[in-house]
């Protein structure tokens, strides 16, 4: 049996697809709002925040159970 490496192109490629979905709805958010979205956060924040949620999804073959207690919302 062939040993596959973990994370594969086809991981990277669904976190890299959820990742910019994820971006797409904070920039579409903030410019149909405007000025009236007023967050605790500045909106680089926003992104880093989504990539810090979906770029450990990549290793969720890897680390079946590590992944879900990073991505536990609190």
């Amino acid at each position: 049996m062939r040993e596959v490496p973990y994370p594969t192109r086809s991981d990277w490629l669904i976190v890299g697809g959820l990742l910019a979905l994820s971006w797409l709805t904070i920039f579409v958010v903030h410019d149909i709002a405007g000025d009236e979205v007023t967050t605790s956060i500045p909106r680089w924040a926003e992104h880093l925040l989504a990539a810090a949620m979906f770029v450990p999804l990549a290793w969720r073959r890897e680390r079946p159970l590590t992944v879900p207690a990073l991505l536990r919302r609190r």
